[in-house]
């Protein structure tokens, strides 16, 4: 069944979901699979994880490890402070913020923060 490499993301663990939703060229193209948007989604040499990083991801999901979705469609609540920052980081990303600015946004919550405690 075809998903857009977006809806693909669903299935991968936090962290592994945000890099490939920072790499990932086009998150509406239509895949087949998990393992094939992994695939034809970006350069992985040109990424900042690398080759045998994304072939090794790769490998894990046509070995089926990622066959669970993990997310909904709209963010997680958070029930804590580092949870939520989790939540904003993917949501800003899976919605095409710049890096830098999503790096900003988290740093001003954290200041936000340390200013309540």
């Amino acid at each position: 069944m075809s998903k857009t490499a977006r809806e693909w993301a669903d299935y991968l663990p936090g962290e592994i979901r945000a890099r490939f939703l920072r790499n990932c060229e086009d998150l509406n193209k239509e895949r087949v699979s998990l393992g094939y948007a992994l695939q034809a989604g970006f350069i992985w040499e040109e990424s900042n994880e690398g080759r045998e990083f994304w072939s090794c991801i790769r490998n894990d999901a046509r070995n089926g490890k990622y066959n669970k979705r993990l997310y909904n469609t709209k963010p997680p609540v958070a029930n804590d402070f580092a949870m939520m920052l989790m939540c904003v980081e993917n949501w800003a990303v899976s919605r095409g913020m710049m890096m830098d600015d999503v790096d900003r946004l988290l740093d001003a919550l954290q200041g936000l923060e340390e200013g309540l405690s």
